[in-house]
């Protein structure tokens, strides 16, 4: 879109009603905001320089062309990278769901082992800390699920 601004002045001279002379000046401004030239400029392109309307189309038409061809690359790079970074967080999340199931087995199997060798209360040490921390971890998710949705609705 083409945005154009032109300052004019106007200057005339009068003759008054008891024979004196009345100067006045004026200044204005014209301002034209569109996607082409209206037809009559153009033909006044084509008058001073045959050939110049058409010209003046065509670099129009490639400036068109231009515009659009970077604007889907961008549209392409930015979806790349959004997928891109999907995956990267779905393979974290996979990792560290894989890295809790781990710990947690180790520390089902430590409970069992204590609880084998008759140590009671390093079982139930050994079954609270998981448990403890699953329910942190909720409590954790719950918060931040009220708070990005009070901050959603605002």
């Amino acid at each position: 879109m083409s945005n154009e601004t032109e300052i004019y002045t106007v200057a005339r001279t009068e003759q008054g009603a008891q024979g004196g002379v009345i100067q006045s000046a004026g200044v204005g401004l014209w301002t034209r905001e569109s996607i082409y030239m209206p037809a009559s400029e153009f033909k006044r392109y084509d008058d001073a320089l045959p050939g110049a309307a058409e010209r003046l189309l065509t670099l129009f038409e490639e400036q068109a062309r231009h515009r659009m061809a970077v604007e889907t690359h961008q549209v392409q790079s930015e979806c790349e990278s959004q997928k891109i970074a999907i995956e990267a967080d779905q393979s974290n999340r996979t990792r560290a769901a894989r890295f809790g199931l781990s710990a947690l087995l180790i520390f089902v199997a430590l409970a069992v082992f204590f609880a084998l060798l008759g140590m009671e209360s390093a079982a139930i040490a050994a079954v609270l800390v998981p448990a403890i921390q699953c329910i942190g971890d909720w409590i954790g998710k719950l918060a931040r699920g009220r708070n990005s949705g009070e901050s959603g609705s605002q």
